[in-house]
């Protein structure tokens, strides 16, 4: 059984076209903040059109720069 992401968790969807254009982190976001608004979960959708393997290192660097770090 799934728990969810822990209350404050910072989410970041990494992939290619697929993961940027399909819908499913707006869905995961909607379910989030209409049902479990307590949680205060942040939902970043980091897919990258073209993305590839060999690119993944890069993209995940310039997301720790751009998603906020929690104090």
């Amino acid at each position: 059984i799934m728990n969810g992401f822990p209350k404050n968790a910072r989410v970041c969807f990494i992939g290619d076209s697929i993961t940027h254009n399909n819908g499913f982190v707006s869905r995961v976001y909607d379910y989030y903040h209409q049902n479990l608004k307590e949680r205060n979960v942040n939902i970043y959708n980091c897919g990258v059109g073209g993305g590839r393997v060999s690119t993944a290192l890069p993209i995940m660097e310039a997301i720790l720069e751009i998603v906020p770090e929690r104090t």
